[in-house]
């Protein structure tokens, strides 16, 4: 629900504000991503596809589609 949701967004991403739901649900499939069955759950939904047109933006939301996309093994990791 959250994937399509973040998908079908009727806002811009560069409009997302601090609190929006768009931005909750990022933190929350952010949170998500963490966990094994969750990570299973989000590349079901679409999160990897869903999440590619977002990832090269700054900001907080292309910070958290990187970490969610890394964690679903669509980036590889990459260490500073």
């Amino acid at each position: 629900m959250m994937v399509q949701f973040v998908k079908d967004s009727p806002h811009k991403t560069v409009e997302w504000t601090k609190d929006s739901l768009e931005d909750i649900c990022m933190g929350a499939m952010c949170n998500m991503a963490q966990w094994q069955s969750s990570r299973e759950a989000l590349k079901r939904a679409g999160a990897v596809q869903c999440l590619e047109k977002i990832e090269g933006l700054p900001g907080i939301h292309g910070y958290r589609v990187r970490v969610i996309r890394c964690s679903l093994g669509a980036l590889p990791m990459q260490f500073g």
